[in-house]
């Protein structure tokens, strides 16, 4: 057995090795912070200690669902950094995790890392209140508990409504922020080119956000929008990043379906629009809807009727199949003719015939129609002017 002296002979033998260790950590991070300014800026504040000389000081900043960006940053002698980053050439998503850390490297070249820190970067502009349950964690900033109650009650249910078209779940909680006004929704997402939308979901994160006014048709706003949004969450659930592969008919389509409350004037567009022969051709919504409000509103319009009247026709099952072949990559005429056996286009005829009650053959005729009439307006004046000429010959004749 060894004797107390040998083992202690044997410990401060190797301290020093330990001592050498800490001593060679040339570069420390101390009074690391950052302060935020939603929309405009984030402060970073940290203080570096350095046995050797700084050549360069790099700041990582890693937002959740969005790419590592990276900032070279200067230091002052003191070896303080105040970085302000500006969030308005550089946005960042809202609600969204945030990790970041530095790098410095040395005279030697020697590279150094910080820890790794996090923070949420959220619409700090607002007081937010909250309350949830198992299933959704609601945030609002203009309305009592009941309102909060009421969000989560309409959650429910819009989930209920959406998995009817959806087999899916939504992660626990899924979050919803209810904005006041469409402006203050608009300026968080900073969508100034899209001043008509009102609700807006970020599948990836597991958050929406939707705009509710206050007034008699708060809870009707609610029961639209809400379950609107759940929809585009079970679509990611369901089929990941992949989903984006979908048509933006069928993507906008099956969430306007699931609405508790539809929007009342989505026929009436549907009977004005088609009586104009001014319908949206399905294959120029398979990528994106129009920007202009009334241009977007007919797109919903149409898509809601025309994917309620492909569940109505083929089911879920089928609704599913042709899915899962925009997940396997099939674009959006080839989806529908591999899943149903006819083309895109024959089923817009078939939609506008036996949902809108347009006669196809008459909508074809009158689109000819200015064709014809060009033509008979060229071909008469040679035929009378050949029959004159006729007559006139025959009358030489006879003489």
């Amino acid at each position: 057995m060894r004797s107390l002296a040998s083992i202690s002979l044997v410990l401060f033998s190797i301290l020093p090795a330990f001592y050498n260790i800490s001593q060679s950590v040339a570069v420390q991070f101390s009074d690391v912070a950052e302060f935020y300014e939603f929309g405009k800026q984030i402060v970073f504040q940290v203080k570096i200690i350095s046995d050797e000389q700084i050549k360069e000081v790099n700041l990582f900043l890693e937002p959740e669902g969005q790419e590592t960006r990276i900032e070279t940053i200067q230091v002052n002698q003191q070896g303080e950094i105040i970085y302000a980053y500006d969030l308005e050439k550089n946005p960042l998503r809202p609600f969204t995790h945030v990790t970041y850390w530095y790098r410095v490297i040395t005279s030697k070249d020697a590279k150094y890392y910080s820890s790794k820190n996090t923070f949420d970067y959220l619409d700090n502009r607002f007081d937010w209140q909250d309350l949830e349950n198992n299933q959704f964690h609601v945030y609002w900033y203009q309305g009592d508990l009941s309102f909060g109650q009421m969000v989560l009650n309409v959650a429910q249910a819009g989930l209920k409504s959406a998995q009817m078209y959806l087999k899916a779940y939504p992660p626990t909680p899924l979050r919803i922020f209810v904005y006041a006004n469409t402006t203050d929704l608009q300026s968080a997402l900073q969508l100034s080119q899209q001043s008509w939308i009102a609700g807006h979901a970020n599948p990836d994160l597991g958050i929406i956000l939707v705009s509710i006014p206050q007034g008699p048709e708060q809870r009707l706003e609610l029961e639209r929008q809400v379950p609107h949004e759940i929809v585009h969450i079970l679509q990611y659930q369901k089929l990941g990043d992949s989903y984006q592969n979908l048509p933006v008919w069928l993507i906008e389509g099956t969430a306007s379906l699931a609405e508790l409350y539809p929007n009342p004037d989505y026929q009436w567009v549907l009977e004005r629009t088609a009586s104009q022969n001014a319908l949206i051709p399905f294959s120029n919504l398979c990528l994106v809807f129009p920007q202009e409000a009334s241009g977007a509103f007919l797109a919903y319009a149409q898509s809601t009727s025309f994917v309620r009247y492909l569940y109505q026709k083929f089911g879920v099952t089928k609704m599913d199949e042709l899915m899962k072949n925009y997940q396997d990559g099939f674009g959006c005429e080839q989806g529908v003719e591999t899943t149903f056996g006819v083309s895109l286009k024959q089923l817009e005829s078939s939609w506008q015939r036996e949902v809108l009650g347009i006669d196809s053959h008459l909508l074809a005729l009158q689109n000819l129609a200015p064709y014809l009439l060009l033509a008979i307006a060229l071909l008469f004046p040679p035929i009378i002017f050949s029959v004159q000429s006729s007559k006139k010959s025959g009358d030489g004749k006879s003489l």
